[in-house]
This record gives structure tokens, C-alpha cells and sequence, in this order.
């Protein structure tokens, strides 16, 4: 870059540093989505890579009628994840980063099992006597605005609010208005009605996602919009890290 500022001065003087939205990512489900569909969404969308991606799911709206299903289907599905050195390709997460990561993902543990309006799931272990590895955690919460709901933990928990299946709109805009930024979302539904008001609420523009096994679209950079019409993006810039 330099040689070429020498030779054309007029270039402008490009700054190394390089800006990264979070993530709290998000998946919706509509009441008439497919239960096992979701489940599978949340076990890839949320555990691979250790939940160290900014696409990572992360926060969960389940519909009440779906939710003992998508439960079900996690209990089965999650302790069958294999952890393990990721020399060996058997196994599907390897450890977190390093002991600030771990240190983060069991505090988030510990709160949640401390907490009247949270439940651990499935999971819910951290160990690192030989590494830094927190087991595929999915933690339940009563209130939609329950503090894992809103913090960026960026490791293998996810954290699901079960919401009344009559309240899908009211929903959405809790989706909206939960945590200042979201990086991806996806909606989760056989209806063409409810994705579509799921994207008039919920996405800002279009996305597209480099990974071809996290959720499904639609994908959005997205944050809170201000109505019903899509607009530009206001998604505010944060270090996506933990």
C-alpha cells in the first residue's frame, strides 16, 4: 500500500483496523414451523464452532405449542454432540478460545441456574481441568428480556424464551427491541403470512450467510426498526467477542 501511495499520491491512506458487528443472533419460530426443523437450526446454528462465530444462534423464540417438541428433540439431540481435540474429526466442538471465553460461558451457566426465571435444558457443564470446554448448553427463560436473552456470550449457550403461540407479532417486536444489534436472524415457518411480517419487523436488508450449515434464510444485518417498512440499516458497531 505504501509503494503504491509513493507512485500515486492522491490514493487516500486506508486504515488497518477493521470494524465487526456482534451478534445475538436470533431464530423465530412461527406456530407452524417444523418442530424437529428448529431443533436442528438451534443444534447447528448455535454449537458449531463452539458458538464462536458472529452468524451463531444464540437466542431463541419458540412458539408454546411447538416448544415441548423443539425440547424434546434437544434433550435426544445435544448430548450426542461429540467434544473432543478438533484433530479429530469424529468430534463436532472442541474447546473455547481461552479462559476468558470459558470464564464467561460458566458464569452464564451459574446464573442461569441460580435464576427463578431461567431453566438449563440440556447441558450446562464446564471443565477446564484439560482445557477449556463448556458442554452444548440450551437454557429455558420465562422473560424475554432475561439477561442471556440480551448479552453477547459468544460460545455454545443458547438461550430459549417460549412465547404464547397467539402472540407471534407482539413477539416479533420484542425480537427487535431485545438487544441493541443482531447480526443474522432466521424465521422458522409454513406460512407465507408469517415470514412475510417477520420481515417487514425484523430485517433491515438482505444478508447473505458464508455458511451453509448455520440456520436458514432469510438471513438479515439487522437491529431495531423503527417500522413497518424496511429501511437502512442501523445495526451499531460492536467487537463480536466475548
Amino acid at each position: 500500500m505504501e509503494d503504491g501511495r509513493r507512485q500515486h499520491p492522491a490514493l487516500p491512506r486506508l486504515s488497518a483496523d477493521r470494524g465487526e458487528t456482534g451478534g445475538k443472533d436470533f431464530i423465530v419460530a412461527h406456530r407452524s414451523a417444523d418442530a424437529q426443523a428448529v431443533a436442528t437450526a438451534i443444534v447447528r446454528g448455535g454449537f458449531e464452532y463452539q458458538g464462536q462465530k458472529c452468524s451463531a444462534a444464540s437466542r431463541v423464540y419458540a412458539p408454546s405449542n411447538l416448544w415441548p417438541q423443539i425440547r424434546e428433540a434437544l434433550e435426544t439431540e445435544v448430548p450426542t454432540i461429540r467434544m473432543g481435540p478438533v484433530e479429530d474429526f469424529r468430534n463436532f466442538m472442541g474447546a473455547v478460545i481461552d479462559g476468558a471465553a470459558f470464564s464467561t460461558q460458566a458464569d452464564a451457566i451459574a446464573q442461569a441456574r441460580k435464576s427463578d426465571d431461567a431453566e438449563i435444558v440440556v447441558g450446562g457443564d464446564a471443565d477446564d481441568s484439560e482445557g477449556y470446554f463448556v458442554s452444548p448448553t440450551v437454557i429455558s427463560t420465562k422473560d424475554p428480556g432475561f439477561d442471556l436473552m440480551q448479552r453477547e456470550l459468544f460460545g455454545p449457550v443458547v438461550t430459549a424464551y417460549v412465547y404464547d403461540e397467539k402472540r407471534y407479532d407482539e413477539t416479533l417486536e420484542i425480537v427487535n427491541s431485545t438487544s441493541p444489534y443482531a447480526l443474522t436472524g432466521s424465521v422458522f415457518a409454513t406460512e407465507r403470512p408469517a415470514i412475510e411480517r417477520a420481515t417487514m419487523r425484523c430485517v433491515t436488508r438482505p444478508a447473505t450467510s458464508t455458511s451453509t450449515t448455520s440456520p436458514p434464510a432469510p438471513w438479515s444485518a439487522s437491529s431495531r426498526s423503527a417500522g413497518a417498512v424496511p429501511r437502512a440499516p442501523t445495526t451499531r458497531p460492536a467487537r463480536c467477542g466475548t
